[in-house]
């Protein structure tokens, strides 16, 4: 009987839980993990507009949100109404900055691996054209020491041949 009413409250859990989830996706909440994708993006694109002179007398961030929310298949309207429901929830809306800053860390991350990969590659670049150039500078240097050391014997030789 006890085993009963277990599977029957875990059920009514579990509907209750789904009916949840569903409401949300109902009122156009954005989920949590893609709320914080949604402000780095956000983010980066403010910084481009507040770096590019031009850009920011004219930019109207309205309608330069639009593509990244249309991106994640929300609209301004789904924005605004997520904001609102996570400022009532601080702890939520604390864990989606968190993760807005793990992001960020993570593309840093990435950049600066990058950044070394790139670095190795011009290094290497580098070194060779040192040694190719150190390599064709040696020649010249060869060849000029063999001129100079083989001129006066030519011409001792000369001077043998016309006496």
């Amino acid at each position: 009987m006890i085993r009963f009413f277990r599977y029957i409250l875990m059920a009514l859990a579990s509907s209750m839980l789904l009916i949840s989830l569903q409401s949300c996706k109902e009122e156009g909440i954005i989920e949590e993990d893609t709320m914080a994708q949604i402000y780095a993006e956000m983010l980066l694109t403010d910084q481009w507009i507040n770096s590019t002179p031009g850009m920011r007398m004219i930019a109207d961030t309205s309608l330069v949100y639009e593509p990244i929310l249309k991106k994640y298949g929300h609209t301004s309207v789904d924005y605004r109404r997520s904001v609102e429901y996570y400022l009532n929830d601080p702890d939520t809306y604390a864990d989606i900055m968190k993760k807005t800053v793990k992001i960020f860390d993570n593309r840093l991350s990435d950049l600066h691996k990058k950044k070394d990969k790139l670095q190795e590659e011009k290094d290497k670049y580098v070194k060779g054209m040192a040694e190719k150039w150190a390599r064709k500078q040696a020649a010249k240097m060869n060849e000029q020491i063999y001129e100079a050391a083989w001129t006066p014997i030519k011409r001792a030789e000369q001077l043998v041949s016309k006496a």
